[in-house]
């Protein structure tokens, strides 16, 4: 707007400069006064509207920005979606004991790290059926032979991956039953190679798991990798740890 003043003004002026010139020179040359003063008329005229349009424009491109850094600002970016989980079944260890050749190896070393809340009060209800949201997170080793082991840490085990039509009852017979396997480690219990004397940490407290629904957890496991809880001289699964009662309360 300050520029449009400016060639207003600039107009006024040459119009008045333009009188008075008219008004002091002989008549004689009052037609090429005149063309002079036409032509200075159109010159600012032009002059005006190109400045009209270089405001207009700068209005223009001005808005233009105004209006994109709103919508940037108005924006909310949306947010990422949830990993998907993934199951037991999904990974290489599922049937690797079952497919493997040999009588000793691949070992697992099953540690479970957290129970869901009042897994030992009154846990899942087995009738009707498990929640894809009722989870055990649990960390495995696998051991292929004395020296070489691989690491799965910190999978959740849920309902949605219960194996169903299998009766888990005799885990229970498993966790309690002692191998008969040379090399164990007696009542030290560690992630491998060799293993426990028992499969299942013999401990106040956390004999729940291995009943009712536990059962189901610890079984679905076992049929995952491929492993025969009912073969007494397969020692090639354990459990080295699991919350018990007591810890569970603590939280």
């Amino acid at each position: 707007m300050k520029k449009l003043t400016l060639y207003v003004a600039a107009l006024l002026c040459l119009s008045g400069c333009a009188t008075v010139q008219q008004e002091k020179t002989p008549s004689g040359d009052g037609k090429s006064i005149g063309t002079s003063i036409i032509g200075a008329l159109n010159s600012s005229i032009n002059a005006i509207n190109s400045g009209l349009k270089n405001v207009n424009a700068s209005q223009t491109a001005q808005n233009s920005s105004a209006q994109t850094q709103t919508q940037t600002q108005t924006q909310t970016p949306a947010p990422a979606p949830a990993p998907a989980r993934t199951h037991l079944r999904d990974t290489e260890l599922k049937d690797i004991i079952s497919k493997s050749k040999s009588a000793d190896w691949p070992r697992i070393a099953l540690t479970i790290n957290t129970l869901p809340n009042g897994f030992y009060d009154y846990g899942p209800q087995i009738g009707r059926g498990f929640s894809e949201n009722y989870c055990i997170n649990i960390s495995i080793t696998v051991w292929f032979d004395q020296k070489k082991s691989k690491s799965f840490d910190r999978m959740d085990f849920c309902g949605d991956d219960i194996v169903s039509d299998v009766p888990f009852y005799q885990v229970k017979h498993w966790g309690m039953t002692q191998k008969a396997f040379s090399g164990t480690t007696g009542s030290q219990r560690t992630t491998g190679p060799n293993p426990p004397e028992l499969p299942f940490p013999n401990l106040p407290g956390n004999e729940g798991v291995l009943s009712h629904a536990g059962a189901y957890y610890l079984g679905s496991i076992m049929m995952v990798v491929g492993y025969n809880w009912r073969e007494i001289f397969d020692a090639r699964f354990w459990v080295v740890k699991v919350p018990t009662r007591a810890e569970m309360k603590q939280k």
